[in-house]
């Protein structure tokens, strides 16, 4: 039994040996890149900065700003690419600091440097130049670091400067007029040539096979989105007022500000209705780029409706008990209408 018991733990050492991974031996085995890699992850560990490419995208950069005619985005691009590389070189300039302080305090210890015409023992010199060595190959990534960061953050600098400028002449450029009558046919006839365009990349959708494919698998969720989307929009608004009206006759405390609270409902139930609606009709497959491009502003323009009617039922509620500006209620009628009239036009 003894017996049988040792060849048992015999056996099981040697299945543990070839099953339990030897990280030691494969890590010898990997290859340089890898190898690479994964002494990056140690603590401590530094990933080496490549200078040369380095200069390349600074070179770009300043050619790029010395010629001023590359796009905001362009510029916006690049900042934020020379702004890697500076956190980089910002890091970089912590590296070796302790070694550096170390050889620093021997030096410090050895004394100070003999002036000119004076000399030390030989054994001191050979020393202080030893470590004199060490300081200046440790320092010299410190400050290779140092001259690129201050020129990537100067390069930053310079390309905020030119955007703000350019923002600065737009501010103040001034664009085609709306009261001039030609500018008027010139609006219209890109406003029909967008339309047509539209029409058309709905009418490809629709007639396409992938189109009408992707619209038979989301038919069920298509009408879902559908329904949900008439009940908020159609619904929404005259709930909430509804619940509005049931705190304030119903609550003895807080109505006011439950009342408010709800009534913020009359934004957030359409606004659902609407983001219902885009998701429909996203989900048909139909809409091509302009469409999706009108979508996708589509809740912020009900956002921008929603909000100021919203804003103008608070300032000129038709409850007098609610009004918040001392207007007669046909001038409160009125200032309502401008007011949802208005946002209409911000939005078109």
């Amino acid at each position: 039994m003894r017996l049988h018991g040792i060849l048992m733990a015999l056996f099981l050492g040697l299945v543990s040996a070839f099953l339990v991974p030897d990280t030691s031996v494969r890590a010898q085995n990997l290859p340089a890149e890898v190898a690479q890699q994964a002494g990056r992850l140690l603590p401590g560990s530094q990933e080496p900065i490549d200078y040369e490419a380095w200069d390349g995208i600074a070179g770009r950069a300043e050619a790029a700003l010395e010629d001023a005619e590359a796009s905001d985005a362009a510029f916006e691009t690049l900042r934020s690419e020379i702004a890697e590389w500076r956190s980089r070189f910002l890091d970089a300039q912590n590296q070796n600091q302790s070694r550096i302080r170390t050889i620093q305090s021997q030096i410090d210890a050895l004394g100070p440097a003999p002036e000119e015409g004076e000399s030390e023992a030989e054994d001191v010199a050979s020393r202080r130049a030893e470590l004199d060595q060490q300081l200046a190959e440790l320092r010299a990534p410190v400050l290779a670091a140092e001259e690129a960061y201050s020129r990537a953050d100067g390069i930053i600098g310079e390309i905020d400067a030119l955007i703000r400028a350019r923002q600065a002449n737009e501010l103040f450029e001034v664009g085609p007029l709306p009261i001039l009558p030609d500018n008027w046919v010139i609006a219209l006839q890109e406003l029909r040539t967008a339309w047509r365009t539209t029409v058309a990349e709905i009418s490809n959708g629709w007639n396409s096979d992938a189109g009408q494919a992707e619209m038979r698998d989301n038919l069920p969720l298509v009408i879902l989105l559908l329904v949900i989307a008439a009940a908020l929009l159609l619904r929404g608004r005259f709930w909430a007022r509804s619940a509005v009206y049931w705190l304030r006759t119903n609550s003895a405390r807080g109505g006011a500000v439950y009342g408010f609270l709800v009534s913020v409902g009359q934004i957030i139930l359409p606004l659902l209705g609407i983001y219902a609606l885009t998701e429909a009709i996203f989900a048909t497959g139909v809409p091509g780029t302009r469409l999706t491009l009108l979508l996708d502003n589509l809740p912020v323009w009900g956002l921008i409706i929603l909000g100021l009617r919203w804003l103008a039922d608070r300032l000129f509620s038709q409850h007098d008990g609610d009004r918040m500006l001392p207007m007669a209620k046909p001038q409160r009628r009125e200032a309502r209408t401008y007011a949802s009239t208005l946002a209409v036009l911000l939005v078109l």
